[in-house]
């Protein structure tokens, strides 16, 4: 199904997103959440962590998994 956006609840879109199986959409919309002010957002902090990581997940290169599973961790610490 197409994921539906939703402006005013970038977690909510983001979870539309991780249902269609698009974590970079995801990743897309909690990022720019974050730099709309959202870096103190918990539910956008872990929901970003899980992107990051469900794409290391799909990454085949070993140095670039390495590199998204890290961020996932730090994100994941800021939540």
């Amino acid at each position: 199904g197409q994921a539906v956006a939703n402006d005013a609840d970038p977690a909510r879109e983001a979870d539309a997103h991780f249902t269609a199986l698009a974590p970079e959409k995801a990743l897309q919309v909690l990022t720019q959440a974050l730099g709309s002010g959202g870096s103190k957002n918990v539910e956008v902090l872990w929901r970003l962590s899980r992107a990051q990581l469900l794409m290391g997940d799909r990454e085949s290169a070993p140095e670039a998994q390495l590199k998204l599973y890290e961020q996932a961790r730090e994100t994941a610490s800021q939540a």
